[in-house]
């Protein structure tokens, strides 16, 4: 297993790729490497694409990754197909020849910068990853592959950003065709001005058993657009997602041929807000939809477009064993849905509260709803937490119902994307823990201290005996969970070191 080096100041015909005498370009690298290799390719930019001439394994990937970490790498594929790739695209115009897909190919920290089609090309791989890639200003699609007809197989993305993509093509910023396997996981998907005519993450023509899970999306056509296209879709889950200010709505599940299928698709503890419409599920012809469910969301001022927040667009034939509940729906226009559904979909324990005025004639309310005010702290700026006395709290559905809410709390029974933590504490207030000290002899001079993730509390002196009960006052830090440590001191030793199972949340 080779670490090979390329830098700007290198030489592809002189240098031999060792940190002394790297390469110049990292092509040179990936035509020797082999599975087990890594490239470290140091700050700056390189014209012309990564084309991988070799697979991994599945213990041994072939690396290509920004060195040290953190170094901008610009990747310009210029009139390139694509910024980088596994190699596997028939319609790819260079190089001629066969095209061979390559498999267990990882680009870490490398921003592909502009390609006269894709980002990355991943049609016909297998185990593909991207950690932490940055793609913009290509003219097709950021991520994407093509239909061959073939499954890819295994792909994940984990903190990528995609923008200013499809210059030429009204298409998808992330596109997924027949993909089996995926994970799209801590990324960013934007366009700086708000269009119509681009999708953020289309996963389509056959795509199952994938997670969709904590990205941002902003400034897309939909944010999240599920498409059939005439191939059984299933297993595909939606969550923690934050999707917002979306000129055609925030996620919508449907096949457009209608001839197909699609189940299997949850959504919930998302966080959906200033979209044209919220969650749209679209039946045309013969669609099929089964187990489609809808929980545990937040949603907000969705309503400027389709006049819903919520929407099964399509008759009891077509749909079976789904599910909206649990839902904070937030309607900000008069005279619009909060659910629009067929009397088939189970609506249950959602809270409908619409500021501008009533909703409109025929909104389905289902049952065990709530229609109040959910008394969130701060929805018009995006702070969609509950406040204590909220009626959403302990109001919610037990079935099917998340294990953890959108910030990771564990779940305590609340409509919403968050759940209510009565033992949380709030960030900049001083909290005094009580504790007693009953491992030590009596009489005894001892201090104790606390100590929450790096915030220390000052020192307090007690003198020991069974059961002495100390008050400890400590500040709390910024918002997150932390372990509680406790130091005892015994005439100025530390002698004890101890960690509370139970973290501590802050607000």
């Amino acid at each position: 297993m080779s670490i090979y080096y390329v830098s700007t100041l290198g030489n592809d015909s002189t240098g031999n790729g060792g940190p002394a005498t790297p390469w110049a370009t990292p092509q040179k690298a990936a035509s020797v490497m082999v599975a087990g290799d890594t490239c470290n390719i140091l700050g700056g930019t390189y014209n012309g694409r990564i084309r991988p001439t070799a697979s991994g394994t599945s213990s041994t990937w072939i690396t290509f990754q920004a060195y040290p970490v953190g170094a901008a790498v610009f990747i310009n594929g210029g009139s390139a197909w694509s910024n980088f790739d596994c190699g596997g695209n028939p319609n790819d115009p260079s190089p001629t020849g066969n095209k061979i897909p390559f498999q267990y190919i990882k680009y870490v920290g490398l921003t592909g910068n502009g390609t006269t089609a894709y980002g990355i090309d991943f049609t016909n791989a297998n185990n593909l990853m991207l950690e932490n890639c940055t793609f913009q200003n290509s003219q097709y699609s950021g991520i994407g592959n093509t239909d061959q007809g073939l499954v890819c197989t295994n792909i994940t993305l984990n903190g990528c950003k995609v923008t200013k993509t499809n210059s030429s093509n009204a298409g998808e910023m992330i596109s997924f065709i027949r993909v089996n396997g995926f994970v799209i996981e801590n990324c960013l998907v934007f366009n700086t001005a708000a269009t119509t005519n681009k999708l953020g993450i289309d996963c389509k023509v056959g795509c199952t058993n994938g997670l969709i899970q904590t990205t941002e999306i902003y400034g897309a056509g939909w944010g999240i657009y599920i498409d059939a296209g005439g191939v059984a879709e299933s297993n595909i889950s939606i969550y923690n997602m934050n999707i917002h200010d979306n000129t055609g709505g925030a996620i919508c599940v449907t096949d457009e041929t209608g001839t197909s299928s699609l189940s299997n698709i949850d959504i919930y503890n998302n966080l959906i807000y200033g979209n044209f419409v919220g969650i749209n599920i679209h039946q045309y012809a013969t669609t099929m939809f089964n187990n489609i469910t809808v929980e545990n969301n937040t949603l907000y001022n969705n309503d400027q477009y389709y006049q819903a927040e919520i929407t099964f667009d399509m008759s009891n034939t077509y749909v079976a064993n789904s599910r909206i509940a649990n839902n904070i729906i937030n309607g900000t226009v008069a005279n619009v849905y909060g659910v629009y559904a067929p009397s088939g979909i189970v609506v249950t324990n959602n809270n409908f509260y619409n500021s501008g005025g009533a909703w409109a004639s025929g909104n389905v309310f289902g049952t065990n709803s709530i229609q109040a005010n959910p008394l969130m702290n701060n929805p018009a700026n995006g702070d969609f937490t509950l406040q204590a006395g909220s009626p959403c709290i302990g109001a919610a559905s037990s079935v099917g119902a998340p294990t953890t809410d959108y910030a990771g709390n564990p779940w305590t029974g609340c409509i919403g994307a968050y759940q209510y933590q009565s033992g949380n504490f709030t960030h900049g207030t001083t909290h005094t823990a009580s504790f007693s000290i009953t491992e030590l002899p009596a009489g005894i001079s001892c201090q104790v201290q606390l100590q929450i993730g790096t915030s220390l509390s000052s020192k307090v002196s007690f003198t020991s005996g069974s059961n002495v009960p100390v008050s400890v006052p400590i500040t709390m830090p910024a918002a997150g969970k932390y372990s509680v440590y406790i130091d005892v001191y015994m005439e100025g030793v530390l002698i004890q070191t101890g960690t509370d199972p139970n973290q501590i949340t802050v607000v």
